[in-house]
């Protein structure tokens, strides 16, 4: 056998086993992570194609249950076609065309809710807006909005409670975005709020997020030491 032969072999991917994998394990997560997760499985070489394609089948489904109509749309038109054709099914142009408008009509109230706030000076009301232009931009796949919005809420947020949840939410979205720069920095941050070390649940995410930036960061001592500090039992998301 010639050496490169014998290279193709090595590098070729291998399929995992996953007889006893159920995907319907992964309805305990929702929003980007459960869609992140199914478009993993969908998309990856290493995984049985039938086991692809249930996944596409569920990722489509849970995008309805969004505004995420891009990410919708190309589950029909990119990716592997043999995938594709094994979940068979037709894009739903009627759910399309509703959910774009819906989309649109939902955003233009939303901003001209925050304009409004703004007008009044009140920072609760500011904060609320911020919030729920966030929420919509998730909905919609646009995770560079929704950064956006929970990053210009810091001006207006009231008080150390407040602080703590600004932070989660910037760093839910930067681990979705693999920003792990921006995820170390408001962890620090969160954990530096007065009310943060009160809340065991809160405490566990915040070491769990620090524990991907660090594995990313390739610090895997300090990496371990993060997991290895979750209260148990804890859920890991």
């Amino acid at each position: 056998m010639s050496q490169a032969t014998e290279m193709t072999d090595a590098e070729t991917p291998k399929l995992i086993d996953v007889k006893d994998f159920d995907l319907t394990t992964l309805k305990s997560y929702t929003g980007p992570a459960l869609l992140s997760r199914l478009h993993y499985i969908s998309s990856s070489t290493i995984v049985p194609l039938s086991l692809r394609s249930e996944a596409l089948k569920l990722l489509r489904d849970a995008l309805k249950d969004t505004l995420n109509t891009d990410m919708y749309r190309k589950t029909f038109t990119e990716g592997d076609e043999e995938v594709r054709k094994m979940a068979g099914g037709q894009i739903d142009e009627e759910w399309l065309d509703s959910t774009s408008k819906t989309s649109s009509t939902s955003l233009s109230h939303l901003d001209a809710n925050l304009q409004h706030s703004k007008t009044t000076l009140q920072k609760p009301l500011i904060l609320s807006s911020y919030r729920s232009l966030a929420s919509h931009h998730l909905l919609t796949g646009s995770l560079v909005d929704a950064l956006k919005c929970y990053l210009r809420s810091r001006d207006f947020l009231p008080g150390a409670n407040e602080i703590s949840q600004m932070c989660l939410d910037v760093v839910g979205v930067s681990v979705e975005l693999k920003n792990f720069q921006h995820v170390m920095s408001y962890c620090n941050k969160a954990e530096h709020t007065n009310e943060f070390k009160k809340d065991d649940v809160t405490n566990g995410k915040i070491s769990a997020c620090k524990g991907l930036a660090l594995l990313h960061q390739k610090n895997y001592s300090l990496a371990a030491s993060a997991f290895t500090s979750l209260p148990p039992p804890f859920p890991l998301p």
